[in-house]
């Protein structure tokens, strides 16, 4: 189940940055519109982490680069916060 925390934070990145399809992009950004630290590694896989929480979390670069529309940028953006925080 997505967090509301982390479907708010997506929402707030998209009404900034309405055209960007880039899932480790807008993962960047979340400091933006929020009071968290995003961390992220690139590789032959992505992890995704925050500061404050300690948590990570990793995704092969595949499905990474398989996201095409910002309506599956969102979706995997809030998965990841989701299992973030």
């Amino acid at each position: 189940m997505i967090n509301p925390i982390a479907l708010e934070i997506t929402q707030n990145l998209r009404s900034i940055y309405s055209q960007q399809d880039r899932v480790a992009e807008l993962f960047l950004k979340i400091g933006e519109v929020s009071d968290l630290t995003p961390l992220i590694m690139m590789g032959n896989k992505t992890v995704f982490s925050f500061k404050e929480t300690g948590k990570s979390l990793t995704k092969i670069k595949q499905e990474i680069l398989a996201i095409r529309t910002t309506t599956q940028a969102d979706a995997m953006l809030a998965e990841i916060i989701s299992n973030l925080i």
